[in-house]
């Protein structure tokens, strides 16, 4: 039996970052109280969502395909190694991010450590299913890249340092 994690168990790990994604920015709006933030992260959730409904759409049509490994294992190690690093992947540690926000730089850091690992995740991701799929996944990246600039900008108007 081979050890290859299979595409359709590597959606599910996308599924579960967006659920996440789409929880951390619901949940942080109790804590948030700048207008600004509060419509930003309402936008944001809305986004999440909708990339989780068209990772959902992947997975019914990704099938058996298998991608290609480098090595035996290399993708089921990959992805178990970054879903234990990834910001927001695992649920205890998304538990400890919504309650540390308190302010809206607590917020806004968090929501950028997400973005950024999402995009790792999702290029990876990229290489591994159907090339139908490929453009879909490079979109959502895209977006992922747009929403780190809206964080930036969001930063920049409320004269909040990220470094």
């Amino acid at each position: 039996m081979s050890d290859l994690l299979k595409p359709a168990e590597i959606i599910d790990f996308a599924i579960t970052i967006e659920e996440m994604g789409y929880r951390f920015y619901v949940e942080s709006l109790k804590n948030v109280k700048h207008p600004d933030i509060i419509s930003f992260f309402q936008v944001m959730a809305d986004e999440e969502f909708q990339h989780k409904n068209t990772f959902q759409r992947i997975k019914e049509d990704i099938g058996d395909y298998r991608p290609a490994e480098s090595f035996p294992g290399e993708y089921r190690q990959y992805m178990t190694d970054f879903l234990q690093a990834h910001s927001l992947a695992n649920r205890a540690r998304l538990e400890e991010k919504i309650q540390a926000v308190k302010e809206p730089l607590d917020a806004i850091r968090t929501a950028l450590d997400f973005e950024r690992d999402s995009i790792v995740f999702f290029a990876q991701l990229k290489r591994m299913v159907k090339d139908h799929h490929r453009d879909l996944i490079e979109e959502i990246i895209q977006e992922e890249v747009t929403h780190i600039f809206k964080i930036n900008r969001i930063a920049k108007n409320l004269n909040l340092s990220l470094s």
